[in-house]
């Protein structure tokens, strides 16, 4: 019998700058486990784009980070979660969570874990509420 591992996906959706033609926020969707592996990944995507964003090319204002997706959870991607915040916040850039209410009775559990961060119900909702802001 051949066991598949899940695979974590990751991507990410957005303009490319703010003003008329982007809002500046951006969106990155987590699907499968969310472990210490896939935080890690996380991590070295958003960290591309923080480049990015210290070398000027972007400008990003927002960061919701969509888990509706998200299978599972361990302390290594929550970890991750708490880290993005704080290298977004060094560079002005807010993190929010969208989606947290599928990650059912682990989301209630997790509350504590997840403090400090603003979370939405769908990431449609985000986007619409901060672009708005």
């Amino acid at each position: 019998m051949t066991t598949v591992d899940p695979v974590t996906r990751l991507s990410l959706d957005g303009p490319d700058r703010p003003g008329p033609d982007g809002s500046g926020v951006h969106v990155l969707h987590v699907r499968g486990p969310l472990d210490r592996a896939a935080g890690a990944r996380l991590l070295r995507l958003a960290d591309a784009r923080l480049a990015l964003v210290r070398a000027g090319t972007r400008h990003d204002r927002h960061l919701v980070v969509d888990v509706s997706g998200v299978t599972g959870t361990d302390t290594g991607g929550l970890a991750a979660l708490r880290h993005l915040r704080f290298a977004c916040d060094r560079l002005g850039i807010g993190v929010h969570l969208a989606g947290t209410d599928a990650l059912g009775h682990a989301g209630a559990h997790l509350g504590g874990q997840l403090a400090g961060f603003d979370r939405y119900p769908t990431a449609a909702v985000a986007v619409r509420a901060l672009c708005a802001s």
